[in-house]
């Protein structure tokens, strides 16, 4: 798996790339938290790139949605395939976690 980090209106974007599994999902917690000591807690996870995701993966996104929101913030998705969503859908994860189309899409529902 790769991170890559951009920012857009001060909003931070993580894109990850391949596959997203129980050897790598600390690194996606560890990129949360060095964004979360410069005080960004409102972020965008770019799901565009990724292969798999298995059910550590899915933990890491709703200990860091939690951290997030205990914080003021938020986590949202971008990219997500189709499969991908099926995933979130069998697992009630749309139930907890927001979804849009672009980051832009992803920044605004911030604003609102």
């Amino acid at each position: 798996m790769e991170i890559t980090l951009t920012e857009q209106d001060g909003i931070p974007i993580i894109k990850l790339s391949g596959e997203i599994d129980l050897y790598n999902s600390n690194q996606i917690t560890k990129a949360i938290s060095d964004l979360m000591e410069q005080e960004k807690t409102k972020m965008v996870i770019d799901l565009d790139q990724v292969s798999y995701i298995d059910s550590s993966g899915l933990g890491t996104f709703i200990g860091n949605l939690k951290k997030l929101t205990q914080a003021g913030g938020g986590l949202k998705f971008v990219n997500v395939s189709e499969s991908m969503h099926k995933l979130f859908e069998l697992t009630n994860l749309t139930t907890y976690l927001e979804f849009h189309g672009t980051p832009e899409e992803a920044i605004a529902a911030f604003r609102n």
